[in-house]
């Protein structure tokens, strides 16, 4: 549950008019950083950016150009997501390629709505929320990572007769398949740590997702790890390099689900 103050805002009042509906808008623009207008999404430049910042530089902000319009007859500061501080009502406001317009207004509706601020979850900030979520992705990205060399390393296994007859010196034919297996074994730790340490740390904040980690990573690895230490034939390895390939997939799926849910 984030909780966090709106962002003051510069507004350049400026004399152009314009209708929206019955209404008549003034415009007025602004120039706002463009990390402040998507604290809640998430981007592969993003992360580098942050895991690649050095304190030593200076930081260049990026700036969005807003363009808005506001109707003084409805007075109110308010407008859409993080726009506001207008003498008006902001009816419409585009920023890069967006653009989003007021399409109805209702004043004193015969029913009155009553909007329920939410119970459930641990207040955190702007900074705190994209501090977790980058978190998850860093560990979810080394998840992947393990997953996908213990997923080879099985399929070297279960190639382990054609390599040898093409004399490829894979990792089972240079130290055996038993030693393989133990190694594969601790490589599996490493993700099942990762879920474990999201779901200890998160579950109490994003309930949804660490119960989706739970029942379709953390259990099914848990199965493979079992399986590991009694596979001998060749399907074995190959319906265990399945499975890896199937949690992978609902591992990094995860991210879909905490951008939906959370």
């Amino acid at each position: 549950m984030v909780q966090d103050v709106l962002q003051p805002i510069e507004w350049s009042l400026e004399s152009e008019t314009k209708k929206i509906g019955n209404y008549s808008c003034f415009k007025a623009t602004a120039s706002i950083p463009s990390d402040e207008l998507t604290w809640y999404s998430f981007s592969w430049d993003k992360l580098r950016n942050t895991t690649e910042s050095d304190s030593t530089q200076v930081k260049e902000v990026k700036m969005t150009q807003i363009e808005a319009w506001y109707a003084p007859q409805i007075p109110v500061r308010h407008g859409p997501l993080d726009y506001w501080g207008l003498p008006g009502l902001i009816l419409e406001v585009s920023a890069n390629n967006t653009t989003m317009l007021c399409s109805k207004i209702v004043l004193n509706p015969d029913e009155i709505i009553e909007i329920e601020a939410p119970a459930k979850g641990k207040e955190v900030s702007k900074n705190e929320y994209q501090n977790i979520a980058i978190n998850i992705i860093i560990v979810l990205s080394i998840f992947a990572f393990t997953l996908n060399l213990i997923r080879e390393i099985v399929k070297d296994i279960e190639d382990m007769k054609g390599d040898n007859f093409l004399n490829i010196k894979t990792l089972p034919i240079i130290f055996g398949i038993h030693k393989i297996k133990v190694f594969s074994s601790f490589l599996c730790i490493i993700p099942i740590a990762l879920i474990m340490l999201l779901i200890i740390n998160y579950s109490h904040i994003y309930k949804i997702t660490m119960l989706y980690l739970l029942f379709f990573s953390l259990i099914p690895l848990l199965y493979f790890l079992l399986k590991i230490r009694i596979a001998k034939k060749k399907k074995d390895f190959h319906k265990l390099s399945n499975l890896l390939k199937i949690i992978m997939f609902l591992g990094i799926s995860s991210l879909i689900i905490f951008s939906i849910f959370h």
